[in-house]
């Protein structure tokens, strides 16, 4: 739960879209760290699940 309250893409701080003249870059900016914090986040929930599995099945 750390990672995805720990880290937090902050699109607020950012020019309203009729000032930006480049929204690939935009775009750039904001998907490279969401999708690395998804990434961690996915990793972390099927770690999770694999030991509910695991304490499930040592029972």
């Amino acid at each position: 739960m750390a990672a995805p309250a720990g880290v937090r893409v902050d699109l607020g701080s950012r020019r309203a879209v009729d000032e930006i003249d480049d929204l690939a870059g935009v775009r750039r900016w904001f998907e490279t760290p969401w999708v690395r914090w998804n990434l961690v986040r996915t990793a972390s929930s099927v770690a999770a699940f694999a030991c509910l599995i695991g304490a499930l099945l040592a029972r």
